[in-house]
């Protein structure tokens, strides 16, 4: 039972997190798009502008949202024939084949890149004729037509190095290695997907082009037989801050590294990854990938004999395919409306030419009509006997899914009582300074970070710590820490260097990391004073967070060592320094959490040297005061971003 609620936090976390960027995402979109909507749906555009706009905001919801992408491609193709917009034609064909190939649409999608190729050839575009033999090798590797795949790509590669293009050659050779492993000929896989790489970082193009490589990288090593490599580069991969809305991306590290611990047999992380892959995959939209996920689910439930649940899970992929048949229903019907138009135009402009009666283009309109009107209400009526068939399905869904969220609810409330009662009281807490303040935020209800302190008569040992992880993983490591450091500060260890190099001991112990290469690098940062009280000297040893101290208007920063609470390939000791403390001397401990911070204004982050003046600014108020200013200055910073990281910020005047 205990297992279960874990599992169930986590996936609830998860979720929160999930819905959470979505609507970030959301609200982006809205800001980005909705101005470019309005300019084409005036009257203030010729068709050579409006094919353009058509383009950019197609290719600004491609993956968001490709359905109604398809709609703004479709008129960019329409307004580029009427204005003889050669380029934006070509592009408009690319274009809706990615947005096709992202729904699922295969056939569409190899269809409209074929035009795309005809297109760059007939009006002899070379680097347009590369992309879209590119685009088609990718449709063939997804297809796992890899030698077909062999044959596009290599022509898009041949004509890159004539035109010198190290971005279609990154992207040629990118494919190509996903190609190779395909066909298991892994020293050429290897050779080119490392090629992809190379030429991405010396073109210096946007890290986030080299992460994707990575991840193919790791996808080569999983192929090959060698997980833990492979689970190390997707790790790397997911931890990078340029990828996080990448949920194409993720669903498939997720489904690639649940398919890993399946064949290791550890089926709980298995499941966690399947599951992750799902929710990804779903607001991605990416049909091959949710069935992917799914597969992936039923795989776990199926090796673990747990055969009700892997039936579940192919009815839910079963309601998925109905629900995605009626969307694709939607879409043929618009597609078949548009074909309707583009042949009603042309139609009135053969009369015109031919100088036919209104009367004729009337009766041939009127059929176009009839036809039209009678393909939309046949598909209409399947429509609507699939969303009759689904809604009761739906409805008992979505009550075991209300039941489900709240008994989580619950269970993570719990968690966060549990964590709240190791904490020292704000009055308890660094007993030695009178004037001192304490901001704790955790970006989920429980937190990765937390403080903790020992008092002995003759000294306080006062410590803050950012474990790995948000939520419950964050606040699990946060409890074994604390139990940690209390069982070697209550044996009589008061040196600030050697209690963090007997607490990264015990770490190492209990989470059984034995070998760098095959261990999880769970652990902490943490920053850890020894304050005498006779003599106010202290004693500071960190792992990664630096002791800040403000004396005489000047403010001067302890650096700490460069190794986590855990294993580390380069190990080495704590350094501990000692400072003697005096009257006004100001000291501030923080996680990392603050100032990783992005700003609702610019989206930058709030970095240590804008946290560094605001303590300078502020140094000479009382504690508490400081205090409101700090969480004052956080939240308007913030706005409405999304509180990134756990916040602990812990501020002594002696």
């Amino acid at each position: 039972m205990t297992k279960n609620i874990v599992k169930n936090i986590l996936i609830f976390l998860f979720l929160l997190t999930f819905f959470d960027r979505q609507d970030a995402i959301a609200q982006q979109y809205t800001k980005e798009i909705d101005s470019l909507i309005v300019l084409v749906n005036s009257n203030e555009l010729n068709d050579f502008d409006r094919a353009k706009i058509c383009n950019v905001i197609t290719w600004k919801l491609r993956n968001y949202k490709p359905e109604e992408a398809i709609k703004y491609s479709m008129e960019a193709i329409e307004a580029a024939q009427r204005s003889g917009n050669h380029l934006q034609l070509i592009k408009a064909y690319s274009y809706i084949g990615v947005c096709h190939r992202n729904i699922g649409n295969n056939s569409d999608a190899l269809e409209y890149y074929n035009m795309g190729l005809d297109s760059a050839k007939k009006y002899n575009s070379k680097q347009d004729i590369a992309y879209a033999y590119n685009n088609l090798g990718n449709l063939y590797v997804l297809l796992e037509n890899h030698q077909k795949a062999y044959e596009c790509l290599s022509q898009s590669l041949q004509i890159a190095k004539e035109l010198q293009d190290t971005s279609i050659m990154a992207y040629a050779y990118l494919n190509l290695g996903r190609a190779y492993t395909g066909l298991k000929e892994f020293p050429k896989a290897e050779e080119h997907l490392n090629k992809a790489l190379t030429l991405r970082i010396q073109a210096n193009a946007p890290k986030s082009q080299h992460v994707i490589v990575e991840k193919f990288i790791g996808d080569y090593y999983g192929a090959l037989g060698k997980p833990e490599k492979a689970k190390n580069i997707y790790y790397t991969c997911m931890n990078d801050e340029t990828v996080k809305d990448d949920y194409d991306l993720f669903a498939s590290m997720y489904a690639k590294l649940s398919d890993i611990y399946l064949k290791e047999a550890q089926y709980d992380s298995a499941l966690y990854y399947a599951n992750l892959s799902l929710e990804s995959a779903k607001f991605e939209g990416g049909q091959i990938n949710i069935k992917n996920a799914y597969n992936a689910i039923s795989n776990v439930y199926l090796a673990k004999e747990e055969y009700q649940e892997a039936a579940k899970t192919f009815y839910a992929e079963i309601n998925y395919n109905d629900s995605a048949f009626g969307a694709r229903l939607t879409e043929k019907i618009f597609n078949i409306k548009f074909s309707a138009e583009q042949y009603k135009k042309q139609r009135t402009i053969d009369n015109l030419n031919k100088e036919n009666t209104e009367q004729s283009y009337r009766i041939a309109e009127q059929k176009n009509v009839i036809y039209l009107l009678a393909i939309v209400l046949v598909m209409g009526v399947a429509f609507v006997i699939i969303l009759v068939k689904n809604n009761k399905k739906i409805k008992n869904l979505n009550q075991k899914l209300n039941k489900q969220q709240t008994q989580i609810a619950d269970s993570i409330l719990y968690a966060k009582k549990i964590q709240q009662a190791i904490l020292p009281d704000a009055s308890d807490f660094a007993s030695c300074f009178s004037d001192k303040f304490i901001i704790y935020k955790p970006r989920d209800v429980v937190s990765g970070d937390f403080y903790w302190h020992y008092e002995h008569p003759d000294y306080e040992i006062i410590a803050i710590a950012d474990c790995t992880g948000h939520g419950v993983p964050g606040a699990f490591m946060s409890m074994l820490g604390a139990s940690a450091l209390y069982d070697i500060t209550v044996r009589g260890e008061h040196s600030a260097g050697i209690i963090l190099e007997r607490l990264r001991a015990k770490i190492k112990t209990l989470l059984k990391q034995n070998s760098i290469e095959n261990t999880q690098k769970d652990g902490m940062d943490m920053a850890l004073m020894v304050v005498s009280k006779q003599t106010l000297e202290l004693e500071y040893a960190g792992a990664y967070i630096p002791l800040i101290y403000i004396r005489d208007n000047e403010i001067q920063t302890i650096k700490a060592t460069k190794n986590p609470i855990s294993i580390f390939i380069h190990e080495k000791p704590f350094e501990a320094t000692k400072i003697q403390l005096q009257k006004g001397d100001c000291i501030y401990l923080s996680s990392d959490g603050f100032c990783s911070q992005f700003s609702e204004k610019n989206n930058t982050k709030l970095n240590i040297g804008i946290y560094k003046q605001l303590l300078l600014d502020n140094h000479l108020l009382p504690m508490e005061n400081q205090k409101e200013i700090y969480e004052q200055f956080f939240d308007e910073w913030k706005g409405s971003k999304r509180q990134v990281d756990d916040i602990l910020v812990a501020g002594f005047r002696v």
